[in-house]
């Protein structure tokens, strides 16, 4: 290269970092070290910070004071005529005409401008900072766009815009007014910052405009107003305990009327006149009728009138009982009902919240009217929103008595006591449940009486799905039992409820049955659960309850004088003297608080089946005995033994299980 000019050189057009740029020193001293080399990348990187006035890469055609400089450390910054006009600080913010971003993009000027400029309709939108406090945004500046708008947009959906004739929409994009709000029951709430709480909505829901005031924890009042520029007049007050009042801040009735002067209220009619007047101050109060009978008249049709014999007849025009006891009289198209309600804040418990009573005026004792009877409505719990728990009392006075005692209830949960006020079987009365479970408790006397006149026969019927099952019958001087079946209860030693085949032969294991509860606390409130197992009186078991596993402490159900049910298990002795009797079913019945007893019918006495073992081929009359494995055989002899659990009546099959074993119908011995 010693014999080649530099100009002589070809241009490197795609340089590598790595490649060497010659400095020749031409300087005529001939020192080896005046020439030296530097590499591309060192070349850009070794760049001086520069200035805004000297930027460090500036441009032939702007000048020096034009180009690309860093300020400080990790900052880039542009200048244009010496001045900053761009900057980059180390956490990325960009500020454009200042030094010092506060945010990821920061203008600064004294009248700060963005402007967005839609290329195909040459339409200007603007974001303007130009007046000090005001922020201004403007869509269409230049007004050449048709339908021109400013939306917001959240998670990628309009919910406001403001169009072209100034109307804002608030869930639309087409306003019909200067505020449309639309949505699933809009509501607009007005929140007062000088209480707690206090507020008010007003929302449109259901084809309804709805206005709502709280006041704290309390329902609020809604007040109308009006002002003619100078003075500000209440016209209209509804209170927060539903009172309207008009030309007053207080009403003291559901709706009241006042003025300086007299208030009236005109009801008009284009077939007719009718007034009510109410003088507070007058001559008195009066209510003024040009003729009798009074009626009342909605949507152009008659509802009620009080006739000239003093009846409020509801629903028609003429009475219906003209006897004259019948002073209230209702009609309705499809029935004729008598709503009675209480007005109150809340009902609690034991409220009356209606009641019917009747009396007597009678002058030959005391004088005056006194109370014969009554029907009530009392609360059975304090009411909420979602439980208005109420009953019913009948009342009627005895025979010596003064006033009347109630007779007859009706539960909150439809049960009818007589004689009772309470449920339990453990409470003398009668007792019907909304199932129509029937209880019936008398004290020191017997409980119940059947009498059948006239003629021998049934006396009572037993159905299952409305077929007879059963029934008891007298004929003479004899009650029958008919499709009579005497069982027994028990139980598995482990209570547990294995699958036993009907008619399989039972022995007793000489253990007692204890039936035991699991109680458990929920909500405050002792529940008794059935219990299955094996733990001990006072243990601490699991149960389910609800569906929720709770924890309970084992309690023996009751502690009888004698305890007459015992523990079984299947046959498994052949010929055993302890047979108990034969499987019926297992008990299906909940108990206490909840839950089923793992408990079983053994029938004992009378007819029943009994399952015979494969093979066995008996004859009527036949005796069986326990063949140890839950079958019956034959008996060797016709003589009743320990050992006999039955004789057979018939010797066609009524099922026959997979195991070859089948069921016959039979006499049970085992009573």
């Amino acid at each position: 290269m010693a014999d080649r000019k530099i100009s002589d050189l070809t241009a490197l057009t795609t340089p590598a970092t790595g490649d060497l740029i010659p400095i020749v020193d031409i300087s005529e001293a001939a020192a080896a070290d005046k020439n030296k080399s530097i590499t591309v990348g060192e070349l850009l990187r070794g760049a001086p910070d520069g200035t805004a006035a000297a930027p460090s890469v500036a441009f032939t055609g702007s000048g020096t004071d034009t180009g690309f400089y860093s300020d400080a450390a990790n900052t880039l910054a542009a200048s244009t005529g010496g001045t900053n006009a761009l900057h980059i600080d180390s956490s990325q913010r960009v500020g454009i005409n200042t030094t010092s971003p506060s945010q990821l993009l920061h203008l600064s000027s004294s009248g700060p401008r963005i402007l967005l400029t839609h290329t195909s309709a040459n339409s200007n939108a603007f974001l303007d900072a130009g007046t000090s406090g005001v922020l201004e945004f403007s869509a269409d500046d230049n007004n050449v766009a048709a339908s021109s708008s400013v939306r917001f947009k959240v998670d990628g959906g309009e919910k406001a815009r403001i169009d072209s004739s100034g109307r804002l929409g608030l869930g639309t994009s087409s306003p019909d007014s200067l505020l449309d709000i639309q949505g699933a029951a809009p509501t607009i709430t007005l929140n007062d910052t000088n209480g707690t709480d206090d507020r008010a909505t007003i929302q449109s829901t259901g084809g309804a405009l709805v206005f709502t005031a709280r006041d704290g924890t309390a329902d609020g009042e809604i007040v109308f107003k009006k002002f003619d520029g100078t003075t500000t007049d209440e016209t209209l007050r509804i209170t927060n305990t539903g009172n309207v009042g008009i030309g007053t801040t207080s009403p003291a009735n559901q709706l009241h009327l006042a003025n300086a002067t007299n208030a009236v209220m005109k009801i008009e009619g284009t077939g007719g006149y009718a007034q009510i007047i109410l003088d507070g101050n007058g001559a008195g109060n009066n209510f003024l009728v040009s003729d009798d009978p009074l009626a009342i008249y909605t949507a152009g049709a008659e509802r009620a009138r009080i006739d000239g014999s003093g009846r409020l007849l509801v629903g028609t025009s003429s009475a219906i009982n003209t006897d004259g006891s019948s002073l209230l009289q209702v009609v309705g198209t499809s029935s004729g009902g008598l709503l009675l309600a209480r007005n109150d804040t809340e009902t609690l418990a034991n409220d009356q919240i209606g009641v019917i009573r009747f009396f007597g005026n009678d002058t030959l004792t005391a004088g005056g009217y006194e109370e014969c009877a009554a029907i009530k409505c009392n609360a059975d719990a304090d009411h909420t929103d979602s439980s208005k728990a109420s009953r019913l009392a009948f009342l009627t006075t005895a025979s010596g008595a003064e006033s009347p005692t109630e007779r007859m209830r009706i539960t909150n949960g439809g049960s009818a006591l007589i004689g009772k006020t309470s449920t339990g079987n453990s409470i003398a009365g009668f007792e019907v449940s909304s199932t129509g479970l029937a209880q019936v408790t008398v004290n020191n006397d017997y409980v119940a009486l059947f009498n059948r006149k006239t003629s021998d026969g049934v006396i009572i019927y037993l159905q299952q799905d409305e077929i007879n099952e059963g029934n008891i019958s007298v004929s003479g001087g004899t009650v029958s039992y008919n499709q009579f079946l005497g069982s027994h209860w028990a139980a598995l030693t482990d209570w547990s409820r294995p699958e036993i085949k009907i008619g399989t032969i039972l022995e007793t294991i000489n253990e007692l049955t204890d039936w035991k509860y699991a109680v458990i606390e929920v909500e405050g409130e002792q529940k008794k659960i059935c219990y299955n197992g094996t733990a001990e009186i006072g243990s601490t078991v699991t149960v389910e309850y609800e569906g929720e596993e709770y924890e309970g402490i084992v309690e023996l159900e009751t502690n009888p004088e004698f305890n007459k049910a015992v523990k079984v298990k299947v046959n498994d002795t052949v010929a055993s003297k302890a047979i108990y009797g034969v499987f019926v079913g297992w008990n299906t019945d909940k108990d206490g608080d909840g839950g089923i007893w793992n408990d079983m019918y053994v029938g004992a006495v009378g007819n029943y089946v009994i399952r015979m073992a494969e093979g066995q081929e008996p004859e009527i009359g036949d005796l069986v005995e326990a063949d140890g494995t839950g079958c019956a055989v034959v008996q060797d002899d016709d003589i009743i033994r320990t050992k006999t659990v039955a004789k057979v009546t018939s010797t066609i099959p009524q099922v026959t299980y997979d195991d070859g074993s089948f069921l016959v119908t039979c006499v049970l011995y085992c009573g």
